[in-house]
C-alpha cells in the first residue's frame, strides 16, 4: 500500500473513533430501557383513558389519548424491531444446521430426477435433463 493510502486509513480510523460515541448516544437513548419506556407509556395511556371515560365529550382528552396511543405503539414497534434484530443476530451467530440438510436433500432430489439418455453407440451414455 502506498503511504497516501495508509494516511487515509489512519485518518478514517481516527474519525470513526471520534464519531462512534456520538452515534451510539441516540441509539442508547431510544433502546436503553425499552421495558421501562413501555411501562410508563402504558400507565400514561391508561390514565388518559380513565379521564376520557369520565369526560366522554372532551376533545382535548381524546386528542391526548390518540397521541399517547401512537407513542405507546411506536415504543412497541421499537421493542419488536429490537427483538427481531437480536434474534437474527443469534441465528447468524449460532448458524443454521438445517441449511446443510436442506442442500443435501436438494442435491439428492436433483440426482434422483437426473435422467440418463443412452445412445445407440456401444456403451456410450450421456446425461441430460428434461
Amino acid at each position: 500500500m502506498s503511504t497516501l493510502t495508509n494516511i487515509s486509513l489512519v485518518s478514517l480510523c481516527i474519525y470513526l473513533d471520534h464519531i462512534r460515541p456520538l452515534l451510539r448516544k441516540p441509539n442508547n437513548d431510544k433502546f436503553i430501557d425499552l421495558k421501562g419506556q413501555q411501562l410508563r407509556a402504558r400507565q400514561e395511556l391508561d390514565k388518559i383513558q380513565e379521564e376520557l371515560q369520565q369526560q366522554l365529550g372532551d376533545q382535548s382528552i381524546a386528542s391526548k389519548e390518540r397521541q399517547a396511543k401512537e407513542h405507546y405503539i411506536s415504543i412497541l414497534s421499537s421493542s419488536l424491531s429490537l427483538i427481531k434484530q437480536q434474534s437474527k443476530m443469534d441465528w447468524i451467530n449460532l448458524g443454521d444446521d438445517s441449511t446443510r440438510l436442506f442442500f443435501a436433500k436438494s442435491k439428492q432430489r436433483k440426482m434422483a430426477l437426473y435422467i440418463y439418455i443412452f445412445s445407440q453407440r456401444l456403451d456410450s451414455k450421456s446425461g441430460g435433463r428434461f
